[in-house]
């Protein structure tokens, strides 16, 4: 193998990271691996050359699963937080207030009011955890009761956007997007 041919190769071992757009990890590795490159290619022996790649390889692998750890953990620090989410449709109106703990714990407080002016309230307990794509929610409790007879109940929402101020997802069980927007921490209860 040609010195020349190593950029190409460090582009096709880090694609999955430049398509998650990591600018953390990419930058960091490369003066590491121009070091070891220059040590490795001036011994000539192919026996290096190819113990090299294997070790480029596997710090690239792990520099690509590090830039994708962090991001997916800045994008689960945006979702902590108090959120709002107001909805109305033929005559019925909900209010939606979702807190999602730092410790992956979730509240979800719901008020509905009908055409007549009742309102009924729920609210609704559990886990939350954020894969990198969608956010999932595993319900325990509703109105302070633990679901019985063994039957779990989960909500997997795929993220849209994640801001500070607001998050988006595509609920398929309305089957369009949802916007949640952030509101003060005291609102919880």
């Amino acid at each position: 193998m040609r010195i020349s041919t190593f950029p190409y190769a460090h582009r096709i071992l880090c694609m999955r990271a430049v398509r998650a757009k990591a600018k953390v990890a990419l930058p960091r590795c490369r003066p590491h691996i121009a070091a070891l490159r220059t040590i490795i290619f001036n011994t000539g022996t192919s026996m290096a050359r190819a113990l090299f790649l294997s070790i480029a390889a596997l710090f690239l692998v792990a520099g690509c699963e590090n830039a994708d750890s962090l991001r997916i953990e800045e994008t689960r620090s945006k979702l902590v937080g108090t959120w709002l989410r107001d909805d109305g449709t033929d005559g019925e109106k909900s209010l939606r207030l979702l807190y999602l703990g730092a410790d992956g714990k979730f509240v979800d407080s719901i008020s509905m009011s009908n055409s007549e002016g009742r309102i009924e309230r729920t609210e609704l307990s559990g886990e939350w955890s954020y894969d990198g794509k969608s956010l999932k929610r595993r319900f325990l409790q509703e109105n302070g009761r633990q679901f019985s007879g063994g039957r779990m109940r989960y909500a997997t929402f795929t993220l849209v956007s994640a801001e500070t101020s607001e998050f988006v997802v595509n609920d398929n069980i309305v089957g369009r997007e949802v916007r949640y927007r952030r509101t003060f921490e005291g609102a919880q209860k």
